[in-house]
């Protein structure tokens, strides 16, 4: 995402230009869709660790509804909610601001760039990095990484996720920026594709071991998310339904998935 200033500017015209219902988190249109999937997000974590009282969460790239940050104040745990847009942090605080009374915990909101975290070693239990890490450059990621395990307490927890490139349908989201990039420039907005030994390779040279793994290989056809042609959508979803299928099914195709849903152990010393 470059420097702080220019990853800020990038999200800041984003958000400030696109309609509502595209804006970033989808504001308004999908907010019940988007709170009911965090809920779950949160429930799935929970069902893998103990989540207490108390117990310190950074939710990097909190996003304007401050969706998973709420939801783990919600449980009791104070969290740290950072993004590098402050548009973004000011829905995000006005959103918190609705739910403060159901919070248990406490959540604290700040600007920040995810390759330089502003906090001290050491500092959280549980650090989130979801809906974040696929627009990051690759030449950005592993400094992120490495903040992520610096301010992870030893024996903590990373959670993230990612978009596999080896998934035969996200060729549609690579051609796409593809051709942005030789008829419009480079697009604005990074969407990174990773493979899942890249991410494994990372996270472990970063001192953190896979404790948890998800994956999900979904249809869906992303030709026609345009308005103009979004109706089209239901034939191009149909015709990357039995490629969803036969990744799910093979075991041989395990590490090829759609998105995985990922939970790391920190391995630092104490």
């Amino acid at each position: 995402m470059g420097e702080n200033v220019d990853s800020e500017s990038v999200w800041e015209k984003k958000i400030r230009t696109q309609p509502p219902e595209r804006v970033i988190g989808c504001i308004i249109t999908q907010r019940e869709e988007l709170v009911k999937e965090a809920s779950e997000t949160v429930e799935y974590i929970g069902s893998k660790m103990s989540l207490s009282k108390g117990m310190k969460v950074l939710d990097i790239g909190t996003g304007p509804l401050a969706r998973n940050a709420i939801e783990f104040a919600k449980r009791g745990c104070d969290v740290e909610a950072v993004d590098v847009s402050r548009t973004t942090l000011k829905f995000a605080k006005e959103n918190y601001e609705r739910h403060k009374e159901s919070c248990k915990g406490k959540i604290t909101f700040s600007q920040s760039n995810a390759n330089k975290l502003e906090f001290k070693d050491d500092s959280f239990d549980v650090v989130l990095f979801l809906g974040v890490l696929y627009h990051i450059p690759k030449n950005e990621l592993g400094d992120c990484v490495s903040e992520i395990s610096r301010v992870l307490k030893p024996k903590g927890r990373c959670v993230t996720d990612f978009a596999c490139k080896h998934y035969p349908i996200h060729f549609q989201g690579m051609a796409y920026r593809k051709l942005h990039e030789v008829f419009k420039g480079r697009h604005p907005v990074e969407f990174v594709f990773y493979s899942y030994k890249e991410i494994m390779e990372l996270f472990g040279k970063n001192q953190m071991s896979l404790f948890s793994s998800k994956s999900r290989s979904d249809p869906g056809c992303m030709l026609f998310g345009h308005p103009k042609t979004v109706r089209f959508k239901p034939i191009g979803d149909a015709l990357t339904y039995p490629i969803a299928l036969l990744f799910r099914k093979l075991p041989m195709l395990q590490n090829y998935q759609g998105n995985y849903f990922l939970i790391f152990d920190s391995t630092k010393a104490p």
